[in-house]
């Protein structure tokens, strides 16, 4: 990880873009390499300098042009993708230069963003990797849905499907913790 926060943009940064909607299995036609410049943060924006990427499963389904719960990332378009990055420039109060911040970043080295729909982070609190899982997003999932949303009581018995997955895995080691009895479906 870099800990250089004022570096300047001689290089242009590196953008995955969908290339096609792909037939079947993603291979090489479904994805464009590109090397544009970041633009210079607005009023309420930062850029990021990208260090983590999450590669997600859901990734297929955001290709994908079926009705989902999200509109498909259309060609020519960045790649979506949740990531990690140090905040290299900053014109939004929330965040400053050097924070960490988690949120839809796209699969680039670099990222302007709008600072509202970025989660600061602390960096030192564990390595970004896993504040990307278990920590983040996933573990959010697993945890508020359990606990919030299904309510088990100590000595209940829960049903976590696909328990193998990111959040599943999670909510396992949750209910188990909540003094659950845990049947995983994998």
């Amino acid at each position: 990880m870099s800990e250089r926060t004022n570096e300047s943009h001689t290089e242009p940064a590196t953008q995955v873009r969908v290339g096609a909607v792909p037939n079947g299995v993603p291979d090489e036609s479904t994805w464009q390499y590109t090397q544009d410049a970041t633009p210079e943060p607005a009023e309420g924006e930062v850029t990021l300098r990208l260090e983590v990427l999450s590669v997600d499963p859901a990734m297929i389904g955001w290709i994908t042009p079926k009705k989902s719960y999200i509109e498909a990332v259309p060609p020519g378009e960045v790649m979506r993708a949740f990531g990690v990055g140090r905040v290299i420039k900053s014109r939004y109060s929330g965040l400053s230069e050097g924070d960490y911040a988690f949120g839809f970043t796209g699969v680039q080295t670099e990222a302007t963003l709008p600072g509202r729909m970025l989660r600061p982070i602390d960096a030192g609190l564990a390595p970004l990797q896993k504040q990307m899982g278990g920590l983040g997003m996933t573990g959010f999932t697993a945890y508020f849905g359990l606990l919030d949303l299904g309510q088990p009581k100590e000595g209940e018995t829960i049903v976590v499907s696909a328990a193998a997955g990111a959040v599943g895995s999670v909510a396992v080691q949750v209910g188990k913790i909540a003094g659950c009895r845990v049947i995983g479906v994998a």
